[in-house]
């Protein structure tokens, strides 16, 4: 599985319509992207609220200037 910081690169590269969060049970959830195989697990068994923090994360941008 990837790190926090590998799996927002991840859903950067597919865009966030290519990205879902599927729950596993026990309120944890897991962030799937869609490749040209399938749907790929990229970080498993966290919180849903953490989930929902990370896709966040990979849609704002930064502007420095």
């Amino acid at each position: 599985m990837a790190t926090v910081k590998e799996a927002v690169e991840k859903i950067r590269q597919v865009g966030l319509d290519n990205a879902r969060i599927i729950q596993i049970g026990n309120g944890k959830t897991k962030i799937e992207i869609k490749t040209k195989a399938g749907w790929v697990s990229v970080l498993s068994n966290v919180n849903s609220g953490i989930a929902e923090d990370i896709l966040r994360q990979a849609t704002n941008k930064v502007l420095l200037g």
